[in-house]
């Protein structure tokens, strides 16, 4: 069932390397290159490079799957547990927004000659966070936070996260809208259209 070759028992070691080599050059002759095209920007999916008007533009392997997802999702919503499963994998706990890959974006955008108009921080507490992150906990019986872990994942937000906001918060290329995350998800969505929109 889709087997090119097929050895007896008493094979010969030199045979079967000869039958390996010759599918691996029948196979790899002939793939074409994978590219995604978008507009001036070209992903190349077999060099895992990105070119943009013809320049290479350099970044690291996790941007370039970044990059892949947003190509192959366009005119799509994408929230960022999605995004954090398709590219770090799903028992990812770090941060993709510390401020050294924050710069790094800001680079690659401005050779894009795009920019992010407004930054968004929905701002709550350590004490409000761990309290719903102990909520949580209860209601969904969940092994996984206990106090030391909710800690440990704070001490995590103030070490990676809050430096990145504050940089943003400070630069003057973008617009910086703070949203009060203490109310209810309704109350929130409110606040970050009212704040977002607002002349």
């Amino acid at each position: 069932a889709g087997a090119d070759e097929c050895l007896s028992l008493n094979w010969d070691t030199a045979e079967c390397l000869a039958r390996i080599k010759a599918v691996l050059r029948r196979t790899q002759s002939s793939a074409p290159e994978e590219i995604i095209k978008m507009g001036e920007i070209e992903l190349n999916l077999t060099s895992y490079t990105l070119h943009v008007s013809g320049k290479r533009v350099p970044l690291t392997s996790k941007e370039l799957d970044l990059l892949y997802v947003f190509l192959s999702s366009s005119n799509r919503v994408l929230s960022r547990p999605y995004l954090i499963e398709r590219v770090w994998g799903y028992n990812y706990f770090g941060s993709p927004r510390t401020v050294d890959e924050a710069e790094h974006l800001d680079v690659a955008l401005k050779f894009f000659k795009r920019g992010v108009p407004t930054v968004i921080f929905i701002n709550v507490s350590p004490e409000w966070s761990m309290a719903r992150m102990k909520e949580r906990a209860a209601k969904e019986s969940r092994n996984d936070d206990t106090e030391a872990s909710i800690a440990k994942r704070l001490a995590w937000y103030e070490r990676d996260v809050v430096p990145t906001v504050e940089r943003y918060r400070r630069d003057r290329d973008y617009r910086f809208v703070e949203v009060n995350g203490e109310q209810s998800v309704v109350d929130v969505h409110r606040e970050v259209i009212e704040k977002v929109f607002a002349a």
